[in-house]
């Protein structure tokens, strides 16, 4: 016979077992709901991220057919050009096509891939360089704002503001950027090491552009002015990367 201290030591294991078996349950129950939620949230990133390119690429796109119409156009003093360009490719070789230009001096972006290209179209040019090196994103000659694509943005700079202070584009897209100088020298400068060559030093009363890809990580990149202590005036404002 079970004696009663033998009795309890049964059912303090019984216990001991319930409880252990409880806990991996409910434990299984929140790793696999965990999993799950993981698994989903990837997906949906995945997928946010496939749309995010593909919204760039249909910008880029539309970008390059403004800058062709009115390449095209018979308006006078057109600044847009179609130009002939030879990209060197590891595995073809030299590769001729075509490319768009917005503005003087300014990057051009190929017509098959969106990307931007070199001044001389030779190579795919960075943002993240030092402003003026060969392969770097380059700003363009002053130019009147008005004749560049619809879709380019605008910038107005004054010692106490940028306006408009926020705008929005797609990851990777092809982003045509002005800048005016109302009344004062204006350096235009992004906080963002990736888009360290994408500068402009304007003079007063001067417009300048410049053409680079909007960058493939998602998130706020902050512009300022640079000259004297216009950034703790106001002059400051964000680009948001979606």
């Amino acid at each position: 016979m079970f004696t009663k201290k033998s009795i309890t030591i049964m059912l303090s294991v019984i216990v001991v077992l319930l409880i252990f078996i409880g806990g991996v349950f409910v434990w299984q129950k929140y790793f696999v709901s965990v999993l799950v939620k993981t698994q989903t949230t990837a997906i949906n990133n995945q997928e946010t991220t496939q749309a995010s390119i593909a919204a760039g690429e249909q910008k880029t796109q539309e970008l390059i057919d403004q800058a062709k119409q009115l390449a095209s156009g018979n308006k006078p003093n057109n600044i847009a050009q179609v130009i002939t360009v030879k990209r060197t490719d590891v595995a073809s070789g030299t590769v001729t096509e075509q490319a768009v230009v917005v503005a003087p001096h300014s990057n051009p972006i190929s017509e098959k891939s969106g990307e931007v290209l070199t001044v001389d179209g030779s190579t795919v040019a960075k943002a993240n360089t030092r402003a003026g090196d060969s392969n770097a994103i380059l700003q363009s000659a002053p130019i009147d704002s008005s004749k560049l694509p619809t879709d380019a943005i605008k910038l107005i700079m004054n010692p106490t503001s940028i306006i408009p202070a926020e705008f929005t584009v797609s990851v990777g897209q092809a982003v045509v950027l002005s800048a005016t100088a109302v009344s004062s020298m204006e350096i235009f400068k992004f906080d963002d090491p990736s888009l360290s060559a994408v500068a402009m030093g304007l003079m007063p009363h001067q417009t300048l552009e410049i053409t680079f890809s909007a960058p493939a990580r998602a998130g706020e990149y902050t512009f300022y002015s640079d000259f004297a202590n216009h950034r703790q005036y106001g002059a400051v404002g964000k680009m948001i990367v979606k």
